[in-house]
């Protein structure tokens, strides 16, 4: 989604925000490895969090670009996103917290709607080869 609110239909631009928002959750994770992830101001996280909905959103949408995010790296960087928050967090009302929080309950819902979906799938494909 553009400023002015056009939507974006163009491949590179899409592919270049993907490879971005997949490098932030990276950079989290060079952080944590460093030890310093937990003195890392709030806006770090916040970041870490939009770069893992707009990765399970363009995931998750019946687009041409859904091919673009792979499901596999995706559910690795959730996971060691959602662990390095987790080794990150100092007390309960930590930014770190939050963030691990948020991505545990985003991960759940990504994995549950893919299972309704690959159910939803099978189903379909069943029928189809009934009716040959």
């Amino acid at each position: 989604m553009l400023r002015n609110g056009d939507a974006v239909d163009d491949p590179e631009c899409i592919s270049t925000t993907i490879n971005s928002a997949k490098a932030i959750l990276d950079l989290g994770h060079k952080y944590a490895e460093l030890g310093v992830l937990r003195h890392c101001p709030d806006v770090n996280f916040l970041l870490l969090l939009y770069a893992a909905v707009f990765l399970l959103k363009v995931k998750a949408s019946n687009t041409r670009f859904t091919q673009l995010v792979d499901s596999d790296e995706l559910h690795m960087l959730m996971l060691q996103s959602i662990h390095d928050c987790q080794a990150a967090t100092c007390s309960s009302k930590h930014a770190a917290s939050t963030c691990g929080t948020m991505l545990r309950a985003l991960f759940a819902s990504w994995k549950a709607m893919s299972s309704v979906t690959r159910s939803e799938e099978r189903r379909v494909g069943k029928e189809c080869m009934e009716s040959v």
